[in-house]
């Protein structure tokens, strides 16, 4: 934790020049409330480098905030508090630094920390007046929602995507909470496709992160897609090294799994063949690597052997598009899986950006989100939360008075009755799923983890404690399916958070599943979806079904035989009116 405080040695004829403006543009009260309010911000990327700059111009004087992550070069473009030197520094303590001369009058605390750990908690909450949200990631942001909604804190939730963007006031039994409305959830698609017949980039991109997963990183399964086991027991087996085990994956990969696949006599292709590659023959020329060029097979091949050899040599890590190593290796798998099923191939830098889920930033974006969050926390402050509005920013051709528009603010809507979050007597959910195939282990990731977004769940049952978060960490109970652990058809279970101080209640449902992704969550949750914005909202903020978008998507989403009706909910489907989730970092 970094603490810069500049004494007040400032003359009181200084301090009112300095704030003069100020005072006739907000008022004499709205200008005192601004001046003693504590805020916590969280996120220190895209939006919180303009908010944070804002806030101390704009005369708040007592500030906190918090980011787990570090300057990378490529924040530089839009994130204008950071400056080349800054490159591996922690964000939160060089915003801090970087803003405290806009205003010396202010007091600016900085943690360089996950706002998910323990020390900062309901204590570390409860000291606050207001809290801004500035995260790029769904979790984080229900997180913080949960503690505002639990602790009564009023919330200025903000995102952006590309030339869109979003501010959302919350405040406990007043508007809708984060969890009031299901967030569209990523894009997933079938395991069958991605293996056996992709038909566009980002399905053999997909593939891509799951074998890199596998062979280089934390996998949440132990399918092997390319028997990588028995490859490296007849490798090690002839001492070879990590190159010519590197060449080895390449022609089964490549060419031998891909012939035995065109023998299958049963096999019905709806496309055009694939073509098997040529067995690997190493380029005498050195390759150059371009990010954003097309590299022909030959030289895919090359990095594929290349890369693939270093990271063996290295620890295990989970995939991150900014390690350059791995995006060699998830370009080359990608790329040569493309050129097999005659798919355009893309540069390194393309396949990044669906690698990623990137959309490209816009520093513009950013400052009008920015303002207009600061401008709503203003709102709440002074008290007039009649005139909160939740903003829409999207380059919206034309609205009703037949004239451009760029902000679109509308009412912001009360506090969905359902929602088991804001609402304390609707505490109850249901969830269908396969209790012979479900194990403990899946059921605390997948549903109450990645599904819930809990941060600790702990489950109690009709007999007594099933999990705990601190007690049953790598258990073996938790490869058992959920039947042999006494969660059964119509079991009626307690599923706690003690860090988000949340307790609920969940019916278990039994259905035959042929996999355990199959889940459904029903009940309370089928009624998250609230009524649209009066008034509609702009084109830019509403859900897209335009297959040629950048698709969000993560390895573990890749699933088999994933059924239509899995999804957050019935109503989630005809949801038109969604905030963005897709957050500048």
């Amino acid at each position: 934790m970094s603490d810069l405080r500049v004494r007040n040695s400032t003359a009181p004829s200084d301090v009112a020049k300095r704030y003069a403006d100020n005072v006739r543009l907000l008022g004499a009260d709205s200008f005192a409330a601004v001046r003693k309010a504590k805020l916590l911000v969280v996120g220190a990327g895209g939006i919180g480098c303009e908010l944070l700059k804002i806030l101390v111009l704009t005369g708040f004087e007592d500030i906190e905030i918090i980011d787990l992550d570090t300057i990378d070069a490529s924040n530089l473009n839009r994130q204008f508090l950071f400056r080349k030197g800054d490159v591996g520094k922690s964000k939160a303590e060089v915003a801090q630094k970087a803003a405290q001369p806009f205003n010396p009058l202010a007091t600016i605390k900085a943690f360089h920390g996950n706002i998910k750990d323990h020390k900062f908690g309901a204590d570390f909450f409860a000291r606050f007046d207001l809290v801004i949200n500035a995260l790029d990631n769904l979790d984080a942001r229900k997180h913080v929602n949960r503690m505002c909604v639990k602790l009564e804190k009023p919330l200025v939730e903000s995102g952006t995507r590309g030339y869109s963007g979003q501010v959302q006031p919350i405040k406990k039994g007043v508007f809708e909470c984060f969890d009031c409305r299901p967030r569209q959830e990523a894009r997933q698609y079938a395991y069958c496709t991605i293996r056996s017949s992709p038909t566009r980039m980002v399905h053999c991109v997909a593939y891509a992160k799951v074998l890199y997963e596998h062979l280089f990183g934390m996998p949440d399964d132990d399918d092997d897609p390319v028997a990588f086991g028995d490859l490296r027991k007849a490798s090690d087996a002839a001492n070879e090294t990590a190159a010519q085990l590197g060449v080895r994956l390449y022609n089964k990969m490549h060419h031998t799994t891909i012939e035995d696949q065109l023998q299958l006599k049963d096999k019905t292709w709806t496309t055009k063949p694939p073509q098997p590659l040529p067995l690997y023959s190493e380029s005498a020329a050195e390759v150059t690597i371009d990010v954003r060029k097309v590299m022909k097979a030959e030289g895919q091949a090359n990095v594929f052997v290349d890369s693939f050899a270093k990271l063996m040599a290295r620890e295990k890590v989970s995939f991150d598009k900014d390690d350059d190593l791995a995006m060699h290796f998830i370009s080359a798998v990608s790329n040569l899986r493309a050129e097999i099923y005659h798919i355009p191939m893309e540069s390194e830098f393309n396949v990044k950006a669906i690698a990623g889920n990137i959309v490209p930033a816009i520093a513009t974006t950013n400052a009008i989100i920015s303002g207009t969050a600061v401008l709503e926390a203003i709102k709440i402050l002074e008290g007039r939360l009649k005139d909160c509005r939740m903003t829409f920013c999207g380059p919206v051709a034309k609205s009703f008075r037949r004239k451009p528009t760029i902000l679109y603010p509308s009412e912001a809507v009360g506090p969905n009755p359902k929602c088991y979050i804001c609402n304390s007597s609707m505490n109850q959910l249901e969830i269908k799923l396969d209790t012979n195939i479900t194990t403990l282990g899946y059921f605390v990731k997948e549903i109450l983890q990645n599904q819930l977004s809990l941060a600790e769940p702990c489950v109690d049952g009709p007999k007594g404690g099933i999990y705990d978060h601190e007690v049953h960490q790598g258990h073996a109970k938790l490869q058992k399916p959920l039947k042999d652990v006494g969660i059964t058809a119509e079991a009626c279970l307690t599923v706690m958070d003690t860090l988000q101080d949340l307790e609920f209640e969940v019916t278990i449902h039994h259905i035959n599943c042929s996999d355990p992704s199959e889940f459904v969550m029903a009940g309370d949750v089928d009624a998250k979806a609230s009524a649209p914005q009066s008034g509609g909202a702009p084109v830019a903020a509403q859900e897209s079904d335009d297959d040629d978008d950048v698709i969000e998507y993560h390895a573990k989403d890749v699933v088999r035989k994933r059924k239509a009706a899995d999804v957050a909910s019935p109503s989630a489907k005809r949801q038109k009116v969604e905030t963005v989730d897709i957050l500048d970092d």
